[in-house]
């Protein structure tokens, strides 16, 4: 089930991102190399990440695995790529 989740995720992820940068273009609040848009769009999931972590500290704290997990994630894309 993790598998088609993953799945999914990268899938509903890539096919989102793909879209809407069709759709804005050539928009001057985007950067305009490839490797920059990549380093904003991980800069901004784990910002989100990290907002979820404190979500899951406050109100849930026996969830705390699943932002973490994100977190690792990627920050082991960030070190690979």
């Amino acid at each position: 089930m993790r598998r088609s989740a993953w799945d999914w995720y990268l899938w509903a992820g890539s096919t989102f991102l793909r879209e809407y940068l069709a759709v804005t273009g050539e928009a001057s609040f985007l950067p305009r190399s490839r490797v920059e848009r990549q380093i904003l769009l991980h800069i901004l999931l784990l910002d989100k990440a990290i907002h979820e972590l404190g979500h899951e500290l406050n109100h849930r704290p026996e969830w705390i695995e699943v932002p973490l997990k994100g977190i690792l994630e990627l920050l082991n894309v960030s070190k690979e790529g």
